[in-house]
């Protein structure tokens, strides 16, 4: 994300302050350990990650979130740090909306994205998608998609699975995976951890690659507030 979309966030946030008593602030963070490997390179990464995101949902079930990180790699000691608006709307049954973003690194690297993404709740399940784009500047703009799909095995504790591809002309890259989260109940946090298998192919690189992550989250919400009720108000 660049400036104006932050920018954008502020004034959707500021245009609701007259009728602030019907306003829904939630928010949660969080922090995150990964290990990221290449084994046909002999090639590993550890990683941490601080995060924290603050929503205003309306009346009319449109709602604003803003997220911000940063993080840490390293190996090759290298830190990124990124924002992200995400403007959607929301009811019992399903979310959709747009996001847009950016995110830099210590090394150099500079980026910003935008999509859409979308989510519906079904009983026990919960299935999302979105498709979006990035540039650099530098090298070709990148096309990516993803979806997941969630089951509460109660209110606190869900499982669940995800894909996602990201490529240009020159290379493609796509990855599965596996999640789980616990809330404990009459706390605001959580535990989680998700792990993912993928592969890339370029012109001159093909290999395979993994992914393994866990973390702990907080929440920002009103007392008994289940796992599912804070997702379901708070999709992306």
């Amino acid at each position: 994300m660049n400036k104006k979309f932050a920018l954008v966030a502020c004034a959707m946030l500021a245009a609701g302050t007259s009728n602030a008593m019907s306003q829904v602030i939630t928010g949660e963070a969080g922090v995150t350990l990964g290990r990221y490997s290449e084994p046909s390179f002999d090639y590993h990464q550890t990683f941490a990650e601080l995060w924290g995101e603050v929503q205003v949902s309306l009346p009319s079930g449109f709602n604003v979130a803003l997220t911000a990180w940063t993080g840490h790699e390293f190996t090759g000691d290298v830190s990124v740090a990124g924002l992200e608006t995400d403007i959607f709307y929301a009811n019992q049954s399903f979310a959709l909306g747009i996001y847009a973003g950016l995110l830099g690194t210590t090394d150099i690297y500079r980026s910003t994205f935008a999509g859409v993404q979308g989510a519906a709740f079904i009983g026990m399940f919960d299935i999302g998608a979105w498709a979006g784009w990035e540039g650099n500047g530098v090298f070709d703009d990148n096309h990516a998609a993803g979806a997941w799909l969630a089951y509460w095995v109660n209110p606190n504790t869900d499982i669940g699975a995800r894909f996602w591809w990201e490529g240009n002309d020159d290379y493609n890259r796509h990855a599965v995976g596996i999640f789980g989260e616990h809330r404990f109940a009459a706390n605001p946090w959580s535990i989680w951890a998700g792990a993912e298998f993928g592969h890339l192919s370029a012109t001159m690189s093909d290999y395979n690659f993994w992914e393994a992550d866990v973390g702990v989250t907080y929440f920002f919400d009103p007392p008994g507030t289940s796992l599912r009720d804070h997702y379901h108000t708070m999709p992306f």
